[in-house]
This record gives structure tokens, C-alpha cells and sequence, in this order.
């Protein structure tokens, strides 16, 4: 992630795995005490990432367009 925005509980991260291809991640982190959750959804172009290469170039099996949903979970380490 290279940047984001925040609007209360509401964030949007702005880059991908290093390609300079502009890109909106909306998400939302929830914390409640010591435990983190965020989640989100976006869709995109993984030709225009270099994602999926030699034979899994072709998009007959694989779309272009792909669907990415986040979801981790963290807890606070103990100290």
C-alpha cells in the first residue's frame, strides 16, 4: 500500500505491489480492544499489475478483470 486516506472509520489504499498504476482499495478497519479487522473489495486489471504471466497470460481461462477482497484479522502482541 502506498498511501492512504482516511474518513473516519473508512480508509482507501492507493497502489499495488509496486506498479504505478493508480488504484482505489476501499476499506474499513474496525478495533475493539487488542483485536483489528479490516475488509474491503475492489476490482481490476491484473494484465496492467504483471499479474499472470507466460502461460497464465492468457485470459481465456483466467479473465483480465479480477475481483480482490481483503480480509485480515490481528491481534495486539503482548508486550
Amino acid at each position: 500500500m502506498s498511501g492512504a486516506a482516511r474518513g473516519g472509520a473508512r480508509y482507501a489504499a492507493v497502489a499495488l505491489r509496486g506498479v504505478s498504476r493508480p488504484l482505489s482499495l476501499p476499506f474499513r478497519l474496525t478495533i475493539d480492544g487488542d483485536r483489528a479487522t479490516v475488509s474491503g473489495v475492489t476490482s481490476l486489471d491484473r494484465t496492467a499489475f504483471g499479474v499472470g504471466q507466460g502461460e497464465w497470460q492468457n485470459t481465456d481461462q483466467i479473465p483480465a478483470r479480477v475481483t480482490v477482497r481483503i480480509d485480515p484479522k490481528a491481534r495486539r502482541a503482548s508486550p
